[in-house]
């Protein structure tokens, strides 16, 4: 079993059919789509398995993935908002100048530099949503894509969702399934848990650039009561969505696993 982790062709693809949505339906799509999952899985054996560790951004094509190669496994991990938003601030620690980053005008510059559709587009999130400070920015676009989840899964029966805490929770029970899920087997449950024993983050290419680790170790931002206010209004009113608890936490998620119960 081979794993890869964030490769960047899915997010290339998927950045294309997010610029132009026609895409999305075109035969061609399908096609170069599913030549990069061929050429990720490459391998001396055939019968090598291989687990694809996308982004959370690739679940704006999920539902691609299985039409492009019929009989892929396939699994949707989440996190609850606040943890989720300490750990993405963190991972994208650069400098020591993201608390002034994290200022919505120069947050907003940055932006524009990505051209002039995205200018246009923070300045649509800024008058019709009410997106107006960096953190609400992010929380905004971690909730779409969780709703998009949601909306590209309805029909579906052969997903799971988990989230990270349960796998914390359950680690055990938690590995089994997901091996038993992908097809691995549970006879590599112990080896699996030795993964836990390691931070995620620390071998990243973004915290081992010049001087990363030592800014992600100074330099924590906090979300604010206001943004996790907004997103928990935001997430009721226009996607019918529960975020519960001091960790907005999302328990109606369609195809969730909770411990095996």
């Amino acid at each position: 079993c081979r794993v890869l982790s964030e490769p960047g062709p899915l997010l290339h693809i998927t950045r294309m059919c997010s610029k132009e949505p026609a895409l999305r339906s075109h035969p061609r799509t399908l096609a170069i789509l599913r030549a990069i999952l061929l050429f990720l899985c490459r391998g001396p054996a055939l019968d090598t398995r291989v687990v694809i560790k996308a982004t959370l951004h690739t679940t704006a094509i999920m539902d691609l993935f299985s039409r492009a190669l019929p009989g892929i496994r396939e699994a949707f991990m989440y996190r609850a908002f606040r943890p989720w938003f300490h750990s993405y601030t963190r991972a994208c620690i650069q400098t020591t100048s993201l608390n002034y980053l994290m200022w919505w005008p120069l947050f907003k510059l940055v932006s524009v530099s990505f051209g002039i559709r995205t200018w246009w587009y923070m300045r649509q999130l800024e008058r019709e949503v009410g997106v107006n400070t960096a953190a609400k920015c992010l929380l905004y676009h971690h909730l779409e894509r969780i709703a998009m989840f949601m909306a590209l899964s309805a029909d579906r029966t052969d997903l799971v969702a988990y989230s990270y805490k349960s796998l914390l929770q359950h680690p055990q029970a938690f590995i089994t399934h997901l091996l038993e899920h992908v097809g691995v087997g549970s006879q590599w449950r112990e080896l699996a848990l030795t993964a836990l024993e390691e931070d995620s983050q620390e071998n990243s290419e973004v915290l081992n650039r010049s001087a990363m680790a030592a800014c992600a170790e100074n330099v924590q931002v906090t979300l604010d009561e206001d943004s996790a206010r907004f997103i928990r209004d935001y997430a009721a009113n226009e996607h019918g969505l529960r975020l519960v608890g001091e960790d907005m936490e999302i328990p109606d998620l369609p195809h969730q696993w909770n411990g095996g119960k």
